[in-house]
């Protein structure tokens, strides 16, 4: 069966998709949406057998971590051991945006998206459809990039339609994305930042804020 489509005004998305989406994400679906930076695939993180359909979709063999969105920085705060200062500062500076932050997992985090890591990745997106949708979840969403593993991230919604339709509950559709990377991921889990891949987010923009080690 294909996917419902629907489509939004990427600048001004319709609440009533997002409301659409958060049910079909309570019932245990597996959608795909736009973000600031390329199309994701997404679930709920603390149904499981949601995020094992999620795993199989993208070809993942071994158990790989997935980050979570949220809508606030509050949001973090039952799901890690701790924040550093300079994580503190990386999320004052540069959330919402393209900057995903890999804290120490506390033993809320749920443990289906840890991919048997003790940590947990998070970004705030400042993407206006995430943003509303995750205000209407009132929880975190899984988001990896809407490709099989291995493959060219998707920038429009006929790029996932081809390669998930048949797989996938809902695709939101927003349009062709720009020309942007996939978010930069800093791991702040340890005593000092290490970066660990630069994307949409330049190092040097970074290393204005906190020093970086490089793994």
């Amino acid at each position: 069966m294909k996917a419902t489509v629907l489509k939004i005004d990427a600048k001004d998305p319709d609440p009533d998709v997002a409301a659409q989406t958060v049910r079909v994400l309570r019932q245990g679906g597996v959608i795909a949406y736009p973000t600031e930076t390329v199309y994701g695939l997404g679930c709920d993180p603390f149904r499981p057998d949601a995020v094992e359909r999620l795993r199989r979709l993208k070809g993942r063999k071994a158990p790989v971590p997935f980050l979570l969105l949220i809508s606030k920085r509050e949001s973090i705060d039952s799901l890690v051991n701790g924040v550093s200062s300079a994580a503190e500062r990386l999320m004052a500076e540069f959330w919402p945006g393209p900057l995903t932050l890999v804290f120490s997992a506390s033993g809320r985090a749920p443990a289906a998206v840890l991919g048997g890591m003790r940590t947990i990745g998070m970004r705030q997106s400042s993407n206006p459809f995430c943003r509303i949708l995750l205000g209407l979840l009132d929880g975190p969403l899984v988001s990896t990039s809407a490709n099989h593993s291995g493959e060219e991230s998707a920038k429009t919604a006929d790029k996932v339609i081809v390669s998930f339709s048949g797989d996938l509950d809902l695709i939101v559709d927003g349009g062709t994305l720009g020309d942007s990377l996939p978010s930069t991921i800093i791991d702040v889990s340890r005593s000092e930042p290490h970066l660990l891949r630069e994307g949409a987010l330049p190092k040097l923009a970074i290393s204005r804020i906190v020093e970086l080690r490089h793994d």
